[in-house]
């Protein structure tokens, strides 16, 4: 007697989750084009007209943080950095919801790996980033939602790293209004951190999911792997709202706190501060730039202001790669995505990257 055996497929989603998915793709789309395409298109013709991306939102590259209170600094720097990041925050926040309560987690490591081949995970998770375009602190929540749905770690990082250091607009900007010199470094920073990315989660167990399917210490609480999928549309609609709601409260006051925070640190950045190309120096700028926070793209007038404020090439080459990469904020609202030592390898890789761009800068365009 033979026995046949047969695959046993999942069952097929039924046809009104798919047309609710197939809303929440295009409605995620839409809001990537109207935080960011969009807008970029018309800022790239601009900055082709002026030659100027902006004013520097860091008080010390701006030469005004001397006299300023550090209260009224940090309410100013918090109100400003929000208003210009707050599209993409919302379309972090909905693309986080979709991704925690609508796609299967098969078919999330179907597409980014299991894990174990970190450098392939790392490479999915950095061009999945590149269209979304958001600075680290708006790419929390994805990164997050990545996480708790079982996506390794190589590549829910890769694309939070991705998306400030390989932004394609941004890398435009660069070629708009600073010397060839200043792309090149900060475009090779950017490959040089997805590489790391890989290297740091290489041999982590953080980048391989728990055997249930969860993800170790995600930065919400993760779902049973055996919890059954929405059953309807309804039902898909109140998870979706309910994550939504979730990550909002947790991220926002968070975020709002240490951003005042901040502001009020960045009272104490002044261009006098820094002085000529030195290894001191360097290093100092690259700790600082891995701490504070700027918006996508406003690297690049705070480099701008300190270079003319006397400010030597190793520190603005510095400045130029550890702003955009990382910040404190985002640091802390991804404390539960890995475990510290993971984080803290990372941020050392982030710095050590700035300080190797602050030096190839200065020999460079020195």
């Amino acid at each position: 007697m033979s026995v046949v055996n047969e695959r046993v497929r999942p069952p097929r989603p039924a046809p009104s989750l798919l047309i609710l998915g197939a809303a929440v793709a295009l409605l995620c789309v839409a809001l990537v084009t109207w935080s960011k395409w969009w807008p970029y298109v018309f800022r790239t013709m601009d900055i082709a007209a002026t030659g100027a991306v902006g004013d520097p939102i860091l008080a010390g590259a701006a030469g005004g943080a001397a006299g300023t209170h550090p209260i009224a600094a940090g309410w100013d720097f918090a109100v400003t950095y929000t208003l210009a990041v707050w599209k993409a925050l919302l379309t972090g926040l909905v693309i986080a919801a979709a991704i925690d309560a609508l796609l299967p987690r098969a078919w999330l490591l179907r597409l980014m790996g299991d894990g174990r081949r970190p450098l392939r995970s790392t490479l999915t998770g950095a061009l999945l980033g590149l269209p979304t375009m958001m600075c680290t602190c708006c790419a929390v929540p994805v990164t997050a939602a990545m996480r708790r749905r079982g996506v390794p770690a190589a590549a829910a990082f890769g694309f939070w790293t991705a998306n400030p250091m390989l932004n394609p607009a941004v890398l435009v900007f660069c070629l708009l209004v600073l010397p060839w010199e200043w792309t090149a470094v900060r475009f090779a920073a950017g490959v040089a951190m997805v590489l790391c990315v890989a290297a740091v989660f290489a041999r982590s167990r953080e980048s391989v999911p728990e055997p249930d399917g969860t993800a170790r210490g995600a930065a919400l609480p993760a779902t049973p792997a055996g919890e059954p999928g929405p059953a309807s549309a309804a039902d898909a609609l109140r998870r979706f709202a309910r994550t939504f709601t979730r990550m909002a409260l947790i991220l926002i006051p968070e975020y709002l706190g240490i951003m005042f925070l901040i502001g009020v640190a960045q009272t104490w950045v002044s261009p006098a501060d820094w002085g000529a190309w030195a290894a001191g120096a360097v290093v100092l700028a690259a700790l600082a730039g891995a701490l504070l926070a700027v918006p996508t793209a406003a690297e690049i007038p705070v480099a701008q202001g300190l270079y003319h404020a006397g400010a030597g090439l190793g520190v603005v080459g510095a400045l130029l790669v550890t702003l955009p990469a990382l910040s404190l904020p985002a640091l802390i609202m991804l404390r539960r995505a890995v475990r510290p030592r993971e984080l803290l390898l990372l941020s050392a890789a982030v710095v050590a990257v700035g300080i190797a761009s602050g030096g190839a800068l200065a020999l460079l365009a020195g």
